[in-house]
């Protein structure tokens, strides 16, 4: 690693310019050393060269700083993101934020990232889909689960099959079983509709 970091230092030195890229990488290997205070200085580096930061940047950040189990100032570097110019959290960023408030068992925090993605047009995939409505589904909010999984057919994603045999074992288990009848029916028409090219 102090190989790649010297290597680094001396391409800079020589009059090339590090890309984007490149930086996220130093970032990346400063983050997986839990340096973050370096990645830091890279990110500072970065705005004063003018070539970033951007998301992905910030994603790696996110990334490293859940691991270390400081999330309240992941959701704050998250909260700043908006406000870096090209640095608009993209939907791998709303998913990591919404996995850790999951994780964290802050669900209202999670709906609350969700629902500045879905406000900002952004659309979730089947996997932040499935962690928020697992998630609800295991702190018993059955009724936000079935709102967030109606809204994941009303997209046309369909549910995998381990995500929607939990998702009706929560609601048979709280005797919703015509709940369960319901969207079992909303997911065969579904499967059954051909995707359109």
């Amino acid at each position: 690693m102090d190989e790649a970091f010297e290597f680094f230092e001396k391409s800079k030195a020589s009059g090339f310019p590090p890309e984007a890229p490149t930086y996220n990488a130093v970032v990346s290997a400063y983050c997986w050393s839990m340096r973050i205070d370096d990645a830091y200085r890279i990110v500072g580096e970065m705005k004063e060269l003018g070539i970033g930061p951007n998301a992905r940047t910030y994603d790696i950040i996110l990334v490293h700083l859940i691991k270390g189990g400081r999330t309240k100032e992941a959701y704050s570097v998250f909260q700043r993101m908006s406000s870096e110019t090209g640095c608009e959290p993209s939907v791998s960023t709303y998913a990591i934020m919404v996995r850790m408030f999951c994780n964290e068992n802050q669900l209202d925090m999670a709906m609350v990232v969700w629902n500045e993605m879905k406000d900002k047009g952004i659309l979730p995939g089947i996997h932040m889909f499935s962690t928020l409505i697992i998630s609800l589904c295991h702190e018993n909010k059955l009724d936000d689960a079935c709102r967030y999984f109606q809204q994941m057919l009303d997209v046309g994603i369909r549910p995998t099959a381990n995500m929607f045999s939990a998702f009706k074992r929560a609601l048979m288990a709280a005797g919703m079983e015509n709940t369960v009848i319901h969207f079992a029916k909303k997911v065969d028409k579904l499967r059954n509709t051909p995707l359109i090219a």
